[in-house]
């Protein structure tokens, strides 16, 4: 593949764009808005970074890819495919299918594995991707997704607080890495906190490790065996600081999916 082509990680709150260089990705940029005009000023700094002709997307909102769609095509950028959760990688055989519903589980979650599968081969790969929502999901050494669990991400957590309560405070994105980078708090949140939103943080924080934690010690409960363990997404930097597994972290696991795909199609 040459320098010309990207991809598109098109979630529920974000945007990523990555470049497809020597089958690897560089060059990530994330944009948070889904508005049009945030989408056409997105490409306008991509296309100004690192000038590409064609794309590949991976959507699970599509709105935002259908807007991404539009204005890729008025700039005369060529999309290649766009994969959605339809169970195509399936029925391609990229992954065996070992769930109920193929049809409509996440295409980013089925990326995101093929990508850990590709560099963990012949190993039960679990992957942690941190977005939006937290999902963990197993593929096993025979290449078979057979699903996982969903949870509710930082900010969902963070916002269900303060809309499902009178007096909790909203938090923004809490306690990701950006709000601390704004904040000037690097560390892992304190307990016990000692105001309100601090508590809150912690809580959400905490619950969030916990979780995962667990998931994984029952996923590796019923495949019997010791689970090689992926780590992406926004939030999974943040809570690679807490997570007392061994962990291989990625950026973006869902944009190296992606670009395996692309060189596979170009092989």
């Amino acid at each position: 593949m040459g320098d010309s082509i990207v991809g598109f990680d098109v979630g529920n709150s974000t945007v990523k764009v990555g470049w497809f260089i020597r089958n690897r990705v560089e060059g990530i940029r994330t944009s948070r808005p889904h508005s049009a005009d945030a989408i056409e000023e997105f490409i306008d700094l991509a296309l100004s970074d690192r000038p590409f002709r064609s794309a590949y997307i991976a959507t699970v909102n599509k709105p935002a890819s259908d807007r991404l769609q539009q204005v890729l095509e008025s700039r005369s950028i060529k999309t290649l495919r766009v994969l959605e959760s339809n169970g195509t990688l399936f029925k391609e055989g990229y992954l065996g299918c070992g769930v109920d519903t193929p049809q409509t589980t996440g295409v980013d979650r089925l990326l995101a594995s093929i990508a850990a599968v590709k560099q963990s081969p012949g190993k039960d790969v679990v992957v942690v991707a941190c977005g939006s929502a937290i999902t963990v999901n197993l593929t096993t050494a025979d290449g078979i997704f057979q699903g996982g669990a969903i949870l509710p991400g930082l900010g969902l957590m963070g916002r269900s607080l303060h809309e499902g309560t009178a007096a909790l405070p909203r938090i923004t994105c809490p306690p990701s890495l950006e709000q601390m980078k704004m904040e000037g708090e690097w560390g892992i949140p304190v307990l016990p906190g000692r105001s309100t939103m601090s508590a809150m943080r912690a809580g959400v924080y905490f619950a969030a490790v916990g979780g995962v934690e667990r998931l994984l010690q029952e996923v590796e409960k019923s495949v019997g065996r010791p689970l090689t363990v992926h780590v992406t997404g926004g939030d999974g930097e943040i809570l690679c600081r807490s997570f007392r597994f061994p962990f291989t972290f990625s950026t973006c696991l869902v944009l190296d999916g992606l670009c395996e795909i692309a060189r596979l199609a170009n092989s």
